[in-house]
């Protein structure tokens, strides 16, 4: 910050003695400030004749920008003026006493005793009312009071105390950094002081003036803000983790063994191959054991939800350490919060010092929210959701081996010799060897002739029906291999001898012993090697409902026996198997750092969100289509068919029960969250799809071949993946993922058995014949249908598949692979999905991609059902967008309790916002101004994909360009450009997951976070270790003092403020009254800021900061004019455009007259610097060749004014010199 105020305004000390400092009578005397004279006066000289001197106001004609005509002049030109005033009359007194008493501290106002009033009189009392009024304005802005009663002001202002004072984070974190913004400005500190002492010095809810209304409504205030607070999430979290009450979701468990086993081999010297053979043994081994623990614990879970009731459910101990962490973490939270609430009302002279004594007492309070914890507790498991692993129990293996007996003796006992080859060889005396390919074939897939025919139930079906389900562990696992070794590691010699004697064979013959082991090694060999006729296949596929495609067997087997369609994992099967290390290695730490970049509280916030937007529209999809096919059924049976009706009927009452269902659900998240990973251990295959991504499409899954393929990098790789995993803890990316994804899952399966069976979640698995029918096709469908909607309401579905769209898709989500496109393109799934998002949920346009082909498993009612409750969401929106957009707010800007928030990050309620804005534009008979279309279009069209990309491209392809032209010089500087920038992308995305703590550090340091112009630090290297821990600017300011770091300024909103909030999903505005003037046109206020290149910005940094800030100085006043007249708000989008440019032909001079002087007196060069790099007529390359012939070095601000003109005097001349050299007789 400079050490002085700028032009024109005056310095905190300064303006707050005026502001105490009685005024009799303003001053007409006016002269031109010293600061403004540009040339020196001539010493007085007696004239040659006596002439009577005039004495004149008027400013000197030069300095007019608008001619006036002449007239007395009593006070500043408005142009001149950098804060209105408004209109009044002559002479205006200020209150004489001060606003401070004897301790310093604001007084309340005049006739008002303290703790006398309460809530009602705040409302009806001027001398109370108008302080806060003003309090409210300035702090939320004029939304805030326009067309609102004084009652609903005065909420305001209480629920914004009484949240701060009752410590909700989001409440006292937006305050603090208000007040930062604040304390630049006495009077709008001293604004907010007066606000916080009335609300101090009020009566307490209890006391005998309150109502029982206002009682109430403090009460309700109170606790809102208590419970509503996003750190008890927080408590929640840690204190299930610590107290081990609920299920873990330990996911990439296996998937790290089999790391750690691959790395000991690469690091010891063995060969990939050697490594990728090794970590596949343990993948396996390890997927066993996991599931094996994961059932264990489901198990236990259940056991504590059926036998520990009421209190006892609560004075376990697992459930006493998690109330006393949630208690102790509130507690934590409380306290400092506490802190920040009394600084707040120190920094505003309401309050003298610290009371430690309020501090710990607001600690203790944390015993409430364990009272809080302790209700959930006893919540907990009261859904009584049931458990698959628990309610669904798998057949014994030797019951498996009896069934197949069984099925071996019925049809050798009806089957004539000669249909099989195999058979008529037992017949003959002869045994069952390797050699006898068909009768291992059978043995799997079974003999089927149709319905009523001699047939053979195949050991695949039979250990489906009895609960066991072939589940992909690695690339290359085969279900040969799965049965192969369930022949091996469950069933024993006799049940090999029962199976062999079951069609008349032996198990030994000629010293020869079949065992399980050589009998499953045989199995699996002759079934990976078999190139069978197609009619079983075809008999298998058509019992199975599925096509027939030519394909080997182990695929067939895959798509047939486990319904895994379209599996991404086959797209990618061979992606990574020709890299060498290096690019591995790059592929790796790329996949590192987008998961870092995603391990943020507020990104875990916004994923719950998103999900929530999306999961609601579809609850809401399914009760407006029950509602169509009730109205259908009831039509129906009136006319007679009532066969029809009944079913239109039934499926409308099972589609409200589905909607329920979901409902019930969220209530009880712990339960669901065991039903999901119970799901996990014991389902058909589809499943697994889930285990591969987070929510938003990061992939967090790696093969062993992808293992291997690191080489000895391997090792680093390993020890980061611990520490990123860690880190996703600590953000709840975990938390998040298992919760969204286990809502959506266990909702959407539930909706299906509804849809499909009729019944219920419970009622399902709780059914014995439930282990039967989860291996058929239907519930395998049903099952992939919900890991689909599950993929897609997380915005984690990967679209690729072999068609010209999918590969075009299968390219955007693979681009995170490619070496360096990595950290510049990594969220290509998840842009996809917004993709597919829009799409499905536009009116008309989802129903015409439906005719082209697209979304053929959806029903073309659903998808109008669909677009119905769209429309009605977004003409919902557009009534409040009208009113948003007179109020000057944004495009994505929305009003909670008064704040304005930006919800552009929010998708899909950005969507859904941008899509009313538009909306309002055509209500109110107005054409959408094209910047609005334009940034929609950024924004969903593939602006958000491209964002690095396109700051870097920029670089890129300056430096072809230099290397084109052959420009050595300027090509390195270029790629050094490219260099940097990647690499502080990359260094700061690995750093993010530091900022919530960097903020916390901040805000009880009173550290000013406003963003910083990180461009004017001359130093390459300097500058990119500032970009690269811009994340951690708290601590680098504390370690450094901050010193000589000047804030960055926008000409729209002047210096930029402090968002603490964003590390909560909250990002709060304060919008400046020239945002709202560019609002109110549809103006992109980035381009108001100094309309340069890249490069030429580069050249002048403090000039570009400095234009901007003197920019914003010039209009802001004009703006806040010009908002308060409804006059000018209510004018034709034509007009206003009219008026904003004539005005800023205006400002943009007078910006460059203040630029001549600044903030530190004449003699800078701000104004020359700009003026040169601004000339269209020399280039960047120019200037930079004009000051290496001066010997002027490569920075601009460090030259003098007589430098500058002779770089000027040398630009301007140099086409001439260059005619001059040449022979004039050439011409």
């Amino acid at each position: 910050m400079p050490a002085r105020a700028p032009i024109g305004l005056e310095t905190a000390q300064e303006r707050l003695e005026r502001l105490n400092k009685p005024v009799f009578s303003p001053s007409t005397d006016l002269e031109v400030p010293t600061w403004m004279k540009l040339i020196e006066e001539e010493p007085e000289v007696a004239p040659e004749a006596p002439v009577e001197a005039e004495e004149s106001d008027e400013l000197p004609s030069w300095m007019r920008l608008v001619e006036e005509e002449e007239e007395e002049l009593t006070e500043l030109p408005s142009w001149m003026r950098l804060v209105d005033v408004e209109e009044t009359s002559p002479i205006e007194t200020v209150e004489s006493s001060s606003p401070l008493d004897d301790d310093g501290l604001v007084k309340l106002p005049v006739g008002v005793e303290a703790f006398t009033y309460s809530q009602d009189d705040m409302s009806e009392r001027d001398e109370l009312f108008n302080p806060i009024n003003d309090f409210v304005k300035s702090r939320y802005g004029i939304q805030a009071i326009e067309n609102r009663s004084r009652e609903e002001i005065v909420d305001t202002f209480l629920n914004n105390r009484r949240g701060v004072s009752a410590g909700n984070s989001i409440r006292a974190i937006a305050e603090v950094d208000w007040l930062m913004d604040a304390k630049k400005d006495p009077e709008k500190l001293l604004t907010a002081g007066k606000a916080y002492s009335i609300f101090e010095k009020m009566e307490g809810l209890t006391g005998e003036g309150v109502s029982w209304s206002e009682f109430g409504e403090g009460i309700k205030d109170y606790v809102g803000s208590v419970i509503l607070d996003p750190v008890n999430l927080v408590g929640g979290f840690i204190g299930k983790a610590i107290g081990g009450t609920t299920v873990k979701a330990s996911v990439m468990t296996a998937e790290k063994l089999a790391m750690k086993e691959v790395t000991k081999q690469l690091m010891a010297g063995a060969s990939k191959e050697v490594a990728a053979k090794a970590g596949t043994k343990v993948l396996k081994q390890a997927a066993k054991v996991a599931t094996t623990n994961a059932t264990k614990e489901v198990a236990e879970f259940s056991a504590k939800m059926a036998t520990d009731k009421g209190l006892k459910k609560v004075l376990t101990k697992e459930s006493l350490k998690e109330i006393a962490t949630v208690t102790a973490v509130d507690a934590v939270a409380n306290g400092g919060f506490e802190y920040l609430y009394q600084r707040s009302l120190m920094d505003t002279n309401v309050q003298g010092e610290i009371s430690t004594a309020a501090v710990g007492i607001a600690a203790l309070s944390a015993m409430a929210m364990g009272t809080v914890q302790a209700g959930v507790v006893l919540k907990r498991g009261t859904s009584n959701t049931a458990l698959i692993t628990e309610s669904v129990k798998k057949v014994p293996p030797k019951q498996i081996a009896k069934e197949m007996q069984d099925a071996i003796k019925a049809f050798v006992a009806k089957e004539p010799n000669s249909t099989t080859s195999w058979l008529k060889k037992v017949k003959a005396g002869d045994d069952i060897t390797k050699g006898d390919t068909d009768f291992f074939i059978d043995v799997l897939l079974g003999i089927h002739k149709g319905e009523g025919e001699n047939n053979l139930k195949g050991l695949a079906q039979i250990m489906q029906e009895g609960g066991y389900f072939f589940q992909k562990k690695t690339e290359d696992d085969k279900i040969s291999n799965w049965i192969a070794d369930f022949m091996k590691e469950e069933l024993d010699q006799d049940d090999i001898n029962g199976i062999m004697k079951a069609f008349g064979g032996k198990a030994k013959r000629k010293n020869t012993k079949i065992t399980p082991e050589t009998f499953g090694d045989s199995f699996a060999s002759k079934m990976n090697a078999s190139a069978r006729s197609m009619n079983s296949v075809m008999q298998v596929a058509k019992k199975l409902d599925m096509d027939i495609r030519d394909m080997d067997m182990d695929t067939f087997m895959r798509e047939a026996l486990d319904l895994n369609l379209i599996d991404d994992a086959i797209l990618r099967k061979d992606q990574f198997s020709k890299r060498g290390p290096i690019a591995s290695n790059i592929s790796e730490v790329q996949n590192k750092f987008i998961r870092s970049l995603v391990s943020h509280p507020s990104t875990s916030i916004l994923n719950v969100l998103g999900y929530g937007a999306a999961a609601g529209l579809d609850i809401s999809t399914d009760v407006i289509l029950a509602l169509y096919k009730g109205g259908k059924g009831t039509l129906q049976s009136v006319l007679g068919y009532s066969d029809a009706g009944f079913e239109s009927t039934r499926a409308a009452k099972r589609l409200l029960l589905a909607a329920k269902d979901r409902v019930k659900l969220a209530f009880d998240p712990d339960m669901t969250h065991a039903a999901y990973v119970s799901a996990l251990q014991n389902n058909t295959g589809s499943l697994d799809k889930l285990n591969r991504t987070l929510s938003g499409g990061v992939e967090i899954s790696n093969t062993v071949d992808q293992m291997a393929s690191l080489g000895k990098g391997a090792f680093i790789q390993d020890k980061a993946d611990t520490v990123i995993g860690a880190v996703q803890r600590a953000t709840f990316v975990n938390a998040q993922d298992s919760f969204t994804k286990s809502q959506e899952y266990i909702g959407q399966m539930t909706r299906q058995i509804r849809i499909v069976t009729g019944k219920s979640w419970n009622e399902f698995y709780n059914d014995p014949k439930a282990v039967k029918y989860m291996a058929s096709v239907e519930y395998k469908q049903m099952e992939a249908n919900a890991v689909a909607k599950t993929l897609t309401n997380t915005f984690s579905k990967s679209y690729k598949n072999r068609s010209k769209l999918g590969e075009l898709a299968g390219f955007v989500e693979d681009a995170r692979n490619i070496p360096g496109l990595g950290f510049m393109v990594p969220f290509g799934r998840f842009f996809n999905n917004t993709i597919d998002f829009g799409i499905k949920n536009t009116p008309i346009l989802n129903i015409a991609a439906k005719a082209t082909g697209k979304y053929k498993d959806v029903p073309i009612e659903e998808m109008v059902a669909r677009g119905s409750v769209v429309t009605g969401l977004v003409y919902t929106m557009a009534q409040d967008e009208n009113e948003n957009r007179k109020a000057g707010l944004g495009l994505y800007d929305n009003v909670i309790d008064g704040q304005v928030v930006s919800q552009q990050y929010d998708y899909p309620i950005s969507l859904f916002k941008a899509a009313a804005r538009v909306v309002s534009y055509h209500m109110a008979g107005q054409e959408v101004p094209e910047e609005i279309i334009t940034q929609i279009r950024k924004d969903f069209g593939g602006g958000g994909l491209s964002r690095n990309l396109t700051k870097t491209t920029g670089e890129i392809a300056d430096f072809a360009t230099a290397i084109l032209k052959g420009e050595i010089d300027n090509a390195y500087e270029e790629g050094l450009n490219v260099v940097t920038e990647i690499s502080a992308q990359a260094i700061s995305g690995f750093i993010r997951p530091l900022e919530p703590i960097d903020t916390a550090f901040g805000l009880f340091m009173d550290i000013d976070q406003s963003p910083k112009d990180l461009k004017q630090i001359n130093n390459r290297l300097n500058r990119t270790i500032a970009e690269s821990f811009k994340y951690v600017d708290s601590f680098t300011d504390f370690l450094t003092t901050g010193e000589g770091m000047p804030l960055k300024q926008s000409s729209a909103t002047g210096e930029s403020n402090q968002q603490s909030t964003k590390n909560v999903g909250l990002r709060t505005v304060e919008l400046t009254n020239t945002q709202r003037i560019m609002n109110l046109m549809g103006l992109d206020q980035w381009k108001l800021n100094a309309p340069l290149s890249k490069d030429k910005k580069r050249m002048i940094p403090e000039a570009v900061n400095e234009y901007q800030s003197q920019m914003y100085q010039s209009i802001e006043a004009w703006s806040t004019e010009k908002m308060k007249s409804m006059d000018f708000r209510n004018q034709s989008q034509e007009d206003l455009r009219i008026i904003w440019k004539k005005k800023m032909t205006e400002v943009k001079q007078l910006t460059k007259l203040r630029l001549v002087t600044r903030y530190d007196g004449t003699g800078t060069t701000l104004r020359q610097q700009y003026d040169i790099v601004s000339n269209p007529k020399f280039s960047t390359e120019e200037i930079s060749q004009a000051m290496e012939e001066l010997e002027l070095g490569d920075n601009m601000g460090d030259l003098t004014a007589g430098q500058l003109m002779i770089l000027e005097t040398q630009l301007e001349t140099a086409d001439t010199i260059k005619l001059m050299r040449i022979d004039p007789r050439m011409f």
